[in-house]
């Protein structure tokens, strides 16, 4: 990432999420929402083969993503209850925490593996009972241990959103490697960030993917001026217009999708992903 890419490095280290609530709060940061749907969708499908599946979710954060996968809570629940100031002591937060969301738990649930490189992230996200287990590391620049391949081996969906960029094609090629049988993948990705090196990858492991056609959704709003222009040049060195999200202030997602051969020519996607995809319009 440029100087003139947003840097929030600040608010992953922190020992609860808090301030990574209230500052994405401020920028209107939706993006895990719009996954929640594309995840459930996804998951439905899997379901016929595996009735307990197991998620990664890559960029993982404080576990939002499980949160939302797993609770009757929408993002911005979320974002309300964790940026309310407190006093507590860190036990006694995550103590409050943890029974808010139990009280909040989905009846049927899924397993959710969290990896990200801030260890005090996935630390909270464990603790609070959002994940059901968790890695830190930077893929990027090292690889898996044994115990963590072993964590993730029998995965049925990876997931991101708004990562890719922070991670791109090595950490794709290090968990393709770990897995017993090859899982989905699905990834919001933002715009201007090129895709394709991800893609090769995961076609290098034996999957199918798929761009899929009408669907853009917002991510966040823009944090400044300079992070507007920023955006707009790299969409302009990869020949791409502003969509009308991007051009009202925010960053725009698009969906891509990648699953074994087997999967991509018996079931459509299109067929999984309809009202997915009727809904982002």
């Amino acid at each position: 990432m440029t100087k003139q890419k947003a840097d929030f490095e600040n608010i992953y280290v922190e020992p609860d999420p808090g301030s990574y609530h209230r500052t994405l709060g401020n920028l209107d940061y939706e993006i895990p929402e719009h996954g929640r749907r594309v995840f459930h969708a996804l998951l439905d499908e899997l379901r016929v083969d595996s009735e307990d599946p197991t998620v990664l979710d890559l960029c993982c954060s404080y576990g939002v993503n499980a949160a939302l996968l797993n609770h009757d809570v929408t993002l911005e629940e979320v974002q309300a209850h964790h940026s309310q100031a407190s006093a507590l002591s860190h036990d006694d937060l995550l103590e409050r925490d943890r029974r808010w969301y139990a009280d909040r738990r989905r009846s049927e649930t899924v397993n959710v593996i969290g990896l990200d490189s801030s260890e005090a992230a996935v630390n909270y996200a464990v603790d609070a009972g959002l994940l059901t287990d968790g890695i830190t590391a930077d893929l990027e620049t090292g690889a898996l241990t044994e115990q963590d391949q072993t964590k993730i081996s029998d995965v049925d969906l990876v997931t991101v959103t708004g990562g890719i960029g922070y991670i791109a094609d090595r950490t794709f090629d290090h968990i393709l490697q770990a897995f017993d049988q090859t899982p989905w993948v699905a990834a919001l990705s933002l715009r201007w960030v090129d895709f394709e090196p991800v893609a090769e990858t995961l076609d290098s492991h034996g999957l199918v993917t798929e761009k899929v056609d009408d669907f853009v959704v917002p991510q966040r709003r823009f944090s400044s001026s300079e992070e507007r222009n920023f955006v707009f040049g790299q969409l302009s060195t990869q020949g791409l217009t502003p969509s009308e999200i991007e051009e009202n202030g925010q960053h725009s997602a698009e969906l891509y999708v990648a699953r074994p051969a087997h999967a991509a020519t018996d079931i459509p996607l299109h067929d999984i992903l309809d009202q997915v995809i009727d809904g982002s319009k």
